[in-house]
């Protein structure tokens, strides 16, 4: 539990939106944002073109000196479409890691890096070599640990809809990974899941999972997942990310739309979702809920986004100091951006 002598406090800084419409005639949608801050300067990337899945879309970027700067595309055209981009900054270096591949059955991790703010970027290259379903971070960004690995948050969905969440480990910097074996979850019924091939067809599972490191506890690290269970699913690790717990249902509701999480320096965690639990139910409200007890309970919400019958989903969140960015769809026209600074008193 947080100090019961000191109360959450949280500042919503400013919120605002990137035009993404009309850059061409092929930027009809836009989804799946990302963010990070590099060299103190807010960056952001999605998954654009004229809908998800077409061979036209790619990752778009844009960075905020002021205002942001005019959205380019940033991967090839390739005649292959791009997929759920994951932004990753440390020591002035961007990491992008998105998919790429017909559908998310046969979909495989690509990788690109930036050494200045954005502006150019490397030919992007497998993440892991001859890789089919996608390894390394899977719509939410790794995170460096104590130990000095990194540690991604993946999924896997196949061809029959169904779903298992995982972690993949890298001791060099991303050059190599080790992937962890999937989550086991419980079942409504109180069954335990191990691996998606028991589920049925169209049983989905775990995905997209978020994770972060117990500040006080080297080496245990928390996991939130979608689940089409109409809640969010908890895990969690003690040996940095190589084993799980068995995923069990929070207290938060979920309705099967993505989530973010991000640790601050004084120890509140950050979760932006649509707290909605019908399984497809509508993607609003968008909130931000903050915890000083490692997401047992979460006494603070924020609404960020409120109006009924428009889409505002698949958030991206990071914490620079104590101050939280958050990117996410409007509409699949707009992305919007917030900060929200918190403290505690």
């Amino acid at each position: 539990m947080g100090d019961i002598d000191k109360m959450i406090k949280a500042e919503l800084l400013y919120q605002e939106y990137l035009e993404t419409e009309g850059i061409n005639e092929e930027t009809g949608e836009c989804h799946a944002a990302t963010v990070a801050v590099c060299d103190g300067k807010p960056t952001a990337a999605w998954f654009g073109g004229t809908k998800e899945k077409n061979p036209n879309v790619r990752i778009w970027f844009s960075r905020r000196d002021g205002d942001w700067s005019t959205p380019v595309p940033i991967t090839p055209d390739d005649g292959e479409a791009d997929w759920n981009p994951t932004l990753f900054s440390e020591n002035g270096i961007l990491t992008l890691i998105y998919k790429s591949g017909i559908d998310e059955g046969h979909w495989y991790s690509m990788k690109s890096v930036s050494s200045d703010g954005g502006k150019t970027w490397s030919v992007p290259k497998e993440l892991v070599a001859g890789d089919i379903g996608g390894r390394g971070p899977v719509k939410n960004q790794m995170i460096r640990l104590s130990d000095g690995a990194l540690l991604a948050p993946g999924s896997t969905e196949d061809l029959c809809d169904r779903w298992e969440a995982w972690t993949d480990r890298s001791l060099d910097n991303g050059e190599t990974w080790k992937l962890s074996a999937p989550v086991a979850f419980e079942l409504p019924d109180g069954t335990i899941c191990n691996r998606k091939e028991e589920l049925p067809k169209d049983g989905e599972g775990l995905i997209q999972p978020a994770i972060w490191e117990d500040q006080s506890h080297d080496g245990r690290v928390y996991m939130l997942a979608r689940t089409n269970l109409n809640w969010i699913y908890r895990s969690e690790s003690t040996d940095f990310g190589r084993t799980w717990s068995v995923a069990r249902p929070t207290d938060m509701p979920n309705n099967n739309s993505g989530i973010g999480a991000a640790m601050t320096d004084c120890g509140v965690l950050g979760l932006i979702c649509n707290p909605v639990s019908e399984n497809w139910g509508d993607r609003t409200p968008l909130c931000l809920f903050l915890s000083d007890d490692n997401g047992a309970t979460y006494p603070v919400r924020i609404d960020l986004e409120t109006q009924p019958e428009v889409e505002f989903s698949y958030p991206s969140i990071v914490a620079e100091g104590n101050l939280l960015h958050m990117v996410y769809t409007c509409g699949r026209k707009k992305i919007g951006y917030a900060v929200v600074r918190v403290d505690k008193n």
